[in-house]
């Protein structure tokens, strides 16, 4: 008995460390905490040189469990999170103000609403496998927008557009880095509408990459100066897969009107795209002044 005991506890052993192990903070090719941590402490150094200072993070949160669980605000009361890791119902949601850690904090509660505190975003593939990992859920209260960011989606005329777009990578535990939109997989199969980033630019210090335990974390690209939300991870080791959120737009706003809210996700474009969309426009008038 006492060899069976201590062979017990010595598998249970390794089996917490690998899990816990596994559960790595998100990858930077060439990290520095002052550079890619965002809630690093500057203790008067003057060192803080923070990758994405000046952007307003302060629309995501995590739940107070020990494995916690990402949201991202797209709206006063609507966030999204992956299917496969995401709050549940009760769960308390911390938002930081700033970059500061002893900074202001809002807490928030995840609603009873749905299958644990939301929905997924599309119904279940053949089998009853999910074909995206897209989640939406819903908070008790809306967060005050003047302290907490909901972030808009940046909509362009076709996914080639989007190619090579520099990304900010958000993952554990509150670490950002930088990667480039490599592809957009429409094709459907187990993760379906989702982009790809490599984790192969050695030139690169500040390439990132998702780990188990950065699901449900976003990604941003930057449109008009501000953060704007393009991807929920849901993949990662030598290449990131996000859900890629413009593609779900209009499943967003249909969960959003068929809980009975007037909230919408706010679809930015380009400027450049504004300017084709008035050229256009233009055109058509001018068109219809030289028939009549």
């Amino acid at each position: 008995m006492k060899r069976i005991t201590i062979t017990s506890i010595s598998f249970c052993l390794v089996v917490f460390f690998c899990v816990e192990a596994s559960w790595a903070n998100l990858t930077i090719r060439e990290f520095d905490e002052n550079r890619h941590d965002r809630f690093y402490v500057d203790v008067g150094g003057g060192d803080k040189a923070f990758i994405a200072e000046g952007y307003d993070f302060s629309g995501t949160g995590k739940d107070d469990s020990t494995s916690h669980h990402w949201v991202t605000m797209i709206s006063p009361t609507y966030f999204v999170s992956a299917s496969h890791w995401h709050p549940g119902a009760g769960a308390t949601i911390t938002f930081y103000e700033n970059n500061d850690p002893s900074g202001a904090t809002h807490e928030h509660t995840v609603a009873d609403w749905g299958g644990f505190g939301g929905h997924d975003v599309l119904p279940d593939g053949a089998g009853g496998y999910p074909n995206y990992d897209l989640w939406i859920g819903k908070l008790t209260e809306p967060v005050d927008t003047d302290k907490i960011a909901c972030y808009s989606v940046l909509e362009l005329s076709s996914t080639d557009d989007y190619i090579d777009r520099d990304l900010f990578v958000y993952g554990k535990p509150d670490r950002v880095g930088h990667n480039t939109i490599g592809s957009i997989d429409t094709s459907g199969g187990l993760y379906d509408k989702h982009m790809r980033f490599d984790y192969n630019t050695l030139t690169d210090p500040d390439e990132a990459m998702t780990e188990p335990g950065d699901s449900g974390g976003a990604s941003f690209t930057v449109c008009n100066g501000v953060l704007t939300l393009i991807g929920i991870h849901h993949y990662g080791e030598t290449i990131g897969r996000d859900s890629f959120v413009p593609l779900y737009i209009d499943e967003l706003n249909g969960w959003m009107a068929g809980d009975g809210s007037d909230e919408r996700v706010t679809v930015v474009p380009e400027p450049a795209t504004m300017i084709l969309l008035s050229i256009g426009a233009m055109g058509m008038i001018i068109r219809r002044r030289r028939k009549a």
